[in-house]
């Protein structure tokens, strides 16, 4: 039936009974979706914040409470900041302000950190609780799984079974329960072999690594575990970090897990343990940073590379720390470089005892599971020693070694194959102002190094190349090489010795009849498939001595 065919009085009655019930119906739905009081944030709120978080990838930590006068608490202001950063952003500090902290800052994207003017921006943290770092930036373990096939080495491809979302640029991070090959501690240390890689690709069921493996896998005698980590990007610049003296193990700035991070110009001060720690990352550098103070009795190194893979670690100073520059992981750390750096010995440890003296300090070196490592160009004086090793494959080049060295300039202990070369070594009279400006003991006197090269029969002395070629030791008072005799490898013969080329100056000290060796051996040792040739010896007035061993079966010159 036609509407027209209803009366005039009908056709309003009807039109107004459809006009209320639309009105009804507005004002329903307009009550259902109008924002109530007691809402957390308004519409208008929401909206806001959404937009701040679409828009901050630059943020100064003062734009969200932090103050930066040393003595308000900037924790939460500095968490705030960096949860509202985008990944990828940039986190900036207020030039010469001093932020103090009381927790760990963790950070686990990408970011930039910096300062905005010329003079550092300090971090100060006001905790110290044991192995605590002020800044911990961490990648993560996206995955793991056993590998049950043989892993060969220069293998580029691996079988993931069962193991999804991988991604190019993952890390690959590979780890077997035999223990490393030299100096294999057990319990908590528990020292094995591994590696750690960068993945440049995935297919259906295998990773492409940027490198072949290093070393050789058998699951049928090693549990061989993998696990694919979703590594931090992170640089930071211009920073100073800084705590209170302390008894326990701090740490300054933890990286791990981080692929192509850099670190530049990062001052760290009072960090017992660790200055700067360098965790199962692929190719970070550590550059134009001083660190002082690292001087935990049983740990204490300034920076630290662990288990990682290309590191390098140039141009930076530590002063004051029990050991300088670190090397070592629980699996090894592969093909890291360290050049152009200063260590400087003396001060105390954190129970008060003096270095050099009462308690042993290190330059540079590789506390235990290493391989393919450089040292170049860097500059150590007054230590205990000056380069230690006890890792393999180590080339130790151009150094200069300066002043007073207990026990020698470098020595080997556990590991096989090292490379020592045009490195010098200048002692004497002419350096003791070096002492006096780090404040050394005063007990120390002629500021002589003993020995050269100093190598323990721990060190696998039957196999493989011991090259020591083209090196100055100037002014050193009891031997070029010394042979120690200590527990480990019982082997009385060494093979593959190459000496030569080396200029030798004595010290003056030695005009009083104190006996010099070219070679000093503690125990009976036999040279086969050596050589040794065009080796210079002379005295403090330059004149030429014979080449005179102890207990050293073989042929001085050819």
């Amino acid at each position: 039936m036609s509407f027209t065919k209803f009366s005039k009085r009908t056709r309003i009655v009807i039109f107004l009974i459809v006009l209320i019930l639309g009105v009804m119906l507005f004002i329903t739905n307009w009550t259902n979706h109008e924002p109530k009081s007691d809402d957390v944030t308004t519409s208008s709120q929401k909206k806001e914040q959404q937009v701040e978080k679409q828009t901050y990838s630059f943020i100064n930590v003062s734009d969200f409470g932090a103050l930066g006068d040393g003595r308000h608490d900037d924790t939460k202001a500095i968490l705030k900041a960096i949860d509202h950063v985008k990944a990828g952003g940039n986190i900036v500090f207020d030039s010469s302000k001093t932020y103090l902290v009381t927790e760990t800052i963790k950070i686990t994207k990408d970011l930039t950190i910096t300062t905005n003017g010329q003079k550092n921006a300090t971090i100060l943290m006001g905790s110290n609780k044991k192995n605590e770092p002020v800044l911990y930036f961490s990648g993560k373990v996206k995955s793991s799984a056993r590998i049950d096939t043989a892993l060969r080495t220069r293998d580029s491809q691996i079988n993931l079974p069962n193991i999804k979302d991988v991604d190019s640029n993952d890390l690959l991070l590979i780890e077997s329960n035999t223990p490393w090959y030299f100096e294999p501690r057990t319990g908590t240390e528990n020292l094995h072999k591994g590696e750690l890689h960068k993945m440049i690709g995935v297919t259906k069921s295998e990773a492409i690594l940027a490198e072949g493996i290093w070393d050789a896998y058998d699951p049928q005698k090693e549990d061989i575990q993998v696990k694919v980590i979703d590594p931090i990007h992170i640089t930071m610049e211009k920073i100073n970090i800084v705590r209170n003296p302390s008894n326990d193990r701090t740490i300054g700035i933890k990286l791990e897990y981080g692929s192509n991070s850099s670190i530049n110009r990062i001052n760290v001060g009072h960090s017992t343990a660790v200055g700067i720690h360098v965790v199962s990352s692929y190719r970070t550098k550590v550059e134009n940073s001083e660190v002082t103070e690292a001087n935990d009795k049983y740990s204490g190194y300034g920076i630290q590379s662990y288990g990682s893979s290309y590191s390098t670690i140039q141009d930076n100073r530590i002063t004051g720390s029990r050991r300088g520059i670190d090397v070592s992981g629980q699996y090894p750390d592969y093909f890291s470089t360290v050049e152009f750096n200063t260590v400087y010995g003396g001060g105390k440890n954190e129970l008060g005892l003096h270095y050099l003296t009462e308690d042993t300090q290190y330059g540079i070196g590789t506390h235990s599971t290493a391989n393919f490592t450089v040292f170049r160009g860097n500059i150590l004086a007054n230590l205990n020693y000056g380069v230690n090793i006890r890792s393999a494959n180590v080339t130790i080049k151009q150094n200069k070694f300066l002043g007073y060295f207990k026990g020698s300039a470098i020595i080997l202990a556990n590991g096989r194959n090292a490379s020592i070369v045009d490195n010098e070594s200048v002692s004497g009279n002419n350096v003791p102002q070096i002492a006096t400006k780090n404040n050394l003991p005063k007990s120390i006197e002629n500021f002589n190094a003993k020995n050269f090269l100093s190598i323990k029969r721990s060190y696998d002395l039957t196999s493989r190349v011991l090259q020591i070629e083209r090196n100055k030791a100037l002014d050193i008072s009891e031997s070029f090489i010394t042979f120690l005799d200590v527990e480990g490898t019982r082997s009385n013969q060494i093979q593959n010795l190459q000496v030569i080329d080396n200029d030798i100056k004595l010290a003056n000290r030695n005009s009083m009849g104190q006996p010099f060796y070219f070679i000093f051996s503690e125990f009976p040792l036999k040279a086969h498939s050596s050589v040794l040739n065009n080796n210079t010896m002379v005295d403090f007035s330059m004149k030429q001595q014979p080449l005179v061993s102890k207990n050293f079966i073989g042929t001085i010159n050819k």
